[in-house]
């Protein structure tokens, strides 16, 4: 072999096959299409995640055809023995769940179904609590689950009282509801004990005069006076008017004269001159007793007494006989 074919054959060795060579796999463009397999793979991937994507929009929008009924509230809470806080819990946490109210809506919604004790409790709580939920739960668990009922009831009876506009009959169902927490077994004689400085001052004075014996007794005799002091409207009583009432001054009238007299007040009692000043004309230079205009008045008012005494002398000298 000569030289240049030995040179030739090291330059470029023999290769059976054409992919043998380290140059064809260099040659290839990586925008060669894959292989069959790979495209129908992410083929698929595509066609699930569209399919996930459809579905997660029909369910948001089937969720926002849904129409909440408003009519549907939590009851409400308040903090009675009878009531189990761990019961309303639940049932407020069943209503929220049908609304989709989030932990602040919640606290907004709690704080207007609280009354009586509860309300009294959650206003002594302080802004950090009534604005989280979740505090909210757990001090009412604390303050309200596992509560003595008879303790409980007498706090609340600490602070009963029937209103003005309460009804006896209805004040009466309360109290006795209460003092049988309070005591099962308690006597007449302590219920009505408990009973008058809790009813009406008015009426409970009229109710003790007729001393009853009973509690029920007395809230009975307390209906009939309640009954028979409410004014009938519908038959007002006739008021009957005399020719000679006088009505007097009216509230006009007054408020004029009290002005007047603050006026004459607030001037001052001589003036620049040293002059005094009347309290009758408010004039400067003679006092009240010296007034000409009120010595004036005074003699126009004798002259008109003087005049009805002598028609009265001459109506009643008319009268006499003639022999007389």
């Amino acid at each position: 072999m000569s030289f240049s074919e030995s040179v030739q054959q090291m330059r470029s060795p023999p290769y059976e096959d054409a992919s043998m060579h380290p140059e064809f796999h260099a040659n290839i463009s990586p925008t060669n299409p894959p292989p069959l397999e790979q495209m129908l793979h992410a083929m698929f991937l595509q066609i699930n995640n569209t399919n996930q994507a459809l579905m997660t929009m029909l369910a948001q929008r089937q969720e926002q055809t849904i129409q909440r009924d408003p009519k549907i509230r939590p009851k409400t809470f308040s903090g009675l023995p009878t009531e189990d806080v761990l019961t309303w819990l639940d049932h407020f946490d069943n209503v929220a769940s049908y609304h989709q109210w989030d932990d602040p809506r919640k606290a907004l919604e709690a704080r207007t179904l609280f009354e009586n004790i509860a309300a009294t409790w959650f206003l002594q709580q302080d802004d950090t609590t009534k604005n989280n939920w979740h505090l909210i739960k757990e001090k009412l668990v604390e303050n309200f689950a596992n509560q003595d009922i008879a303790q409980t009831s007498l706090h609340q009876l600490q602070h009963l009282c029937q209103q003005a506009s309460e009804p006896i009959a209805q004040f009466g169902v309360k109290l006795n509801q209460i003092l049988l927490w309070v005591d099962p077994a308690m006597s007449d004689e302590m219920k009505l004990f408990l009973l008058w400085p809790r009813m009406r001052h008015d009426l409970a004075r009229r109710v003790r005069d007729q001393a009853p014996k009973t509690f029920q007794t007395a809230i009975q005799i307390a209906q009939i006076i309640e009954s028979s002091t409410i004014p009938d409207i519908t038959n007002p009583p006739s008021i009957p008017v005399s020719r000679s009432y006088d009505p007097g001054p009216s509230p006009m009238d007054i408020d004029v004269q009290n002005a007047q007299i603050l006026h004459r007040r607030s001037l001052p009692d001589r003036d620049s001159n040293g002059r005094p000043r009347c309290f009758h004309c408010n004039l400067y230079g003679h006092v009240r007793k010296h007034c000409r205009k009120l010595k004036l008045q005074q003699g126009n008012k004798q002259h008109s007494q003087n005049a009805q005494i002598n028609w009265a002398d001459a109506a009643s000298l008319a009268e006499l006989p003639g022999n007389v």
